[in-house]
């Protein structure tokens, strides 16, 4: 069934050089390295290499934000998959370049879909064949078509159900057809395969644990063999796996990665005649930063020293095998959202070639997903911004020269992880106990690193949350990456162990027009509800309201996004958020002479505009293991139960306090009142406290109208007193301010008093 065809003139892709536009950096082409083999004498000038014209547009983001392209070459066509969000639906697309004119030709794959994501594409006797994640109806599929010229002449269901599906990738070996994708349903996480020929197909499970497993990959070595790769979360750190079929019958389950060499994902798999390689990103123990590594299997396996030390971060890792039957390693690295490159590797037996890098120079931003096919001209597809990219590029010839000098990391010992706290109360006829979580976290779906999954399950074994949410900013997030990381958060919900909420980020269109950030938390339903022109943070509250989400304004006092008090609503906000990263928004004093933040904006201008709400932390990590480290925002509630309900009651009644990072347990009462209530009428005060924390308590202050009215250091562990003042004015506040020894703080949700009856 053919879909509309687009046709859009472009420069003619020729062979000559020519001056690239300001996307692109021009330099030197790359000749042929001298010298012979071994590491001594390596060297380790970098080839810089060029775009041999000027990129073409494949798709803008003013057609729908883009991404997750995949690339197929033949001499005549440049083949590009990739999905589009379109409001709150995703869909697939096919783009035709042609390599003589550069004309694009587009048709839409899926034509009753939802939300179609992930897709992977090769190439069979028959045609292309596309793979890819749909979810319609609230039930998960793997999906593929066969596209003949630009015509969608089959379709195929590859697996469906109400389990979670995802990940599929393709590859073609003895004339069969092989997806294999991740599949998850009854707490058990798999990786299933199944094999499409002429006589039939068959399915079968690769390999299935009650552990995370996640992002598999397939190659085929000719003869009836298959490799599978993946990743899977084992006794605290992500390793990479692998598994041979034979003939039909599974081999036995390997690791590739060192537990030595810190955590390891998203593996890829390429293959040549002489064997298999396979690369995965890395995290040192103890750092967090990302780098690529690789193995040949039974050949070598550097772990270390494939990047430059001097790169910031690996964004990218993949393993290719070029029409020449040569394996490469390429990825992409990125600084500061600032300039993007992409490094290429040739891999052999005996060790590596030297490192080629392209370089991407884009204003405030970076490359997030990339595909390749390697002949004598490489062929690139790219998404920068949501807008889908293609170029090609000339490959040097190199040479092997050994492995090269390991890059040197600080490898420390990751801190342990903070022993559980266990503190409860009896209040109101109920037991509540206090709970510790961070709900503002991203990843590699908007500005962050790795993958939702990896961050959920480092805040449950690693950092020792009782509760999480992945929150990425609603302008990349789409819907087939929103949709996935709910489903991955139910996954790995263990309800009375661990919980996972699901939320985004409303930032970019909002924070323009000077309304701020938030968080916004689901507990049910929800979409990414997107700014459009002329909206009002009311709109968005009411949205909140509508499926009794909770939205959290977030670095309320910051310029680049300040929060906008007079749209206040208690009801969608009954939070607001004290610290992050970002810094500690209490007050104005203290931050005179600090340009980035605004005065007016703090939390205490809040209350002093007689606005009611909690207080809450959260970190904003973008680097899930940078969390390993240092902990920079977190909340403390009281809660009947660590379900989703519990911890939405808490939030909705206030029922929380913001912490900088040590667990410090907080108990503020006044006349027997939760922190968080209001109290009517007037009379006497008698405020109860209890704080405790595993470092030394410092201070402890009681906080009225911005200033203390009680002050007391303690220098002991475990703090409980009792304070009485003389009837106060109506409205109002207190709230309990603590300080340990090492510089961490704790502040209490307020308490109220407000005039009888209301």
């Amino acid at each position: 069934m053919p879909g509309e065809v687009i046709m859009k003139p472009r420069l003619k892709m020729t062979m000559t050089a020519i001056a690239l536009m300001s996307l692109v950096a021009v330099s030197i082409m790359a000749q042929e390295i001298p010298g012979g083999q071994g590491s001594e004498g390596f060297d380790q000038r970098e080839i810089d290499l060029r775009l041999i014209e000027k990129p073409i547009v494949v798709h803008s983001k003013q057609d729908g934000w883009a991404e997750l392209p995949a690339i197929l070459t033949t001499p005549q066509y440049t083949y590009v998959t990739y999905d589009v969000r379109q409001g709150y639906k995703s869909h697939l697309y096919l783009a035709r370049i042609s390599r003589d004119d550069g004309e694009v030709e587009k048709i839409q794959i899926d034509q009753n879909g939802e939300i179609e994501f992930q897709p992977s594409i090769t190439a069979r006797g028959d045609g292309l064949w596309i793979a890819w994640t749909s979810y319609r109806d609230d039930e998960w599929a793997i999906r593929a078509g066969l596209i003949d010229g630009l015509m969608v002449v089959r379709k195929v269901t590859i697996s469906e159900g109400d389990g979670l599906v995802s990940h599929p990738r393709l590859a073609v070996g003895d004339g069969k057809l092989a997806v294999a994708w991740m599949d998850w349903k009854d707490r058990v996480f798999a990786v299933k395969a199944r094999f499409l020929d002429d006589s039939g197909d068959d399915t079968l499970t690769i390999y299935a644990s009650t552990t995370s497993v996640a992002r598999p990959d397939i190659g085929s070595l000719g003869d009836g063999r298959w490799v599978f790769v993946w990743d899977e979360f084992i006794n605290g750190h992500y390793v990479t796996r692998m598994r041979e079929l034979t003939d039909g019958r599974l081999g036995s389950v390997g690791t590739l990665s060192s537990q030595e060499a810190g955590n390891s994902w998203e593996p890829h798999v390429a293959a040549n005649a002489e064997g298999l390689l396979v690369t995965w990103h890395r995290v040192p123990r103890g750092s967090d930063r990302t780098q690529p590594a690789l193995t040949i299997p039974g050949v070598i396996k550097v772990e270390d020293g494939i990047d430059r030390e001097r790169d910031d971060e690996t964004w990218r890792v993949q393993s290719f095998t070029s029409r020449a039957g040569d394996l490469w390693i390429a990825w992409v690295t990125r600084r500061m959202c600032r300039s993007t490159q992409l490094f290429l590797r040739k891999v052999g037996e005996g060790g590596l070639s030297q490192i080629c890098k392209l370089e991407f120079r884009m204003p405030k931003n970076f490359i997030n997903w990339f595909d390749m096919e390697l002949d004598r001209f490489a062929a690139i597809a790219w998404e920068y911004s949501g807008s889908i990219y293609y170029g090609e590029f000339k490959l040097p010839r190199l040479k092997i020269r050994g492995i090269p000098e390991k890059a040197r990391f600080e490898t420390v010992s990751p801190p342990q992880t903070p022993e559980p706290v266990n503190y409860s109360i009896s209040y109101a006829g109920d037991v509540l106990k206090v709970y510790f979580g961070d709900y503002h976290n991203h990843t590699s779906f908007s500005d962050g690193r790795a993958y939702p999954d990896i961050s959920m399950n480092f805040a449950r074994y690693r950092r020792g949350l009782d509760f999480f949410c992945i929150t990425d900013h609603d302008v990349t997030l789409t819907p087939g990456e929103f949709v996935w990381t709910r489903a991955v958060a139910k996954a790995l919900s263990d309800e009375g162990q661990f919980v996972c909420l699901h939320g985004y980020e409303p930032s970019k269109g909002w924070a323009q027009h000077k309304f701020g950030h938030w968080n916004m938390l689901y507990f049910d339903g929800g979409d990414v509800f997107q700014y459009q022109e002329g909206m009002t943070p009311h709109d968005l509250q009411a949205y909140a309201k509508a499926h009794d989400a909770v939205l959290v304004p977030h670095h309320v006092a910051k310029k680049f996004a300040p929060y906008a008090w007079d749209y206040f609503d208690e009801v969608a906000q009954p939070v607001v958020e004290m610290c992050s990263i970002h810094g500690v928004f209490e007050m104005y004093e203290g931050h005179e002479d600090d340009r980035s933040m605004v005065e007016g904006k703090f939390i205490q201008d809040g209350l002093g505009m007689g606005h009611k709400f909690g207080f809450v932390g959260a970190s904003d990590y973008h680097n899930c293991f940078g969390s390993l480290l240092e902990e920079y925002g977190l909340t403390g509630l009281y809660a009947t139960s660590l379900t989703l309900e519990g911890i939405h009651e808490a939030l909705k009644k206030r029922r929380t306090f913001a912490l900088t990072g040590g667990r410090i347990i907080v108990d503020f009462r006044c006349n027997g009142h939760l922190m968080g209530e209001e109290i009517e009428g007037g009379g006497n005060l008698t405020f109860s406290t209890y704080a405790a924390s595993s470092d030394t308590i410092a201070t402890v202050e009681i906080i009225s109208w911005g200033k203390p009215i009680y002050e007391q250091q303690f220098n002991q562990p475990e703090v409980r007193f009792e304070y009485k003042t003389v009837s106060p004015p109506e409205g109002a506040y207190y709230y309990l301010r603590v300080r340990t020894a090492k510089g961490d703080f704790a502040w209490s949700s307020p308490i109220w008093i407000v005039p009888s009856g209301q």
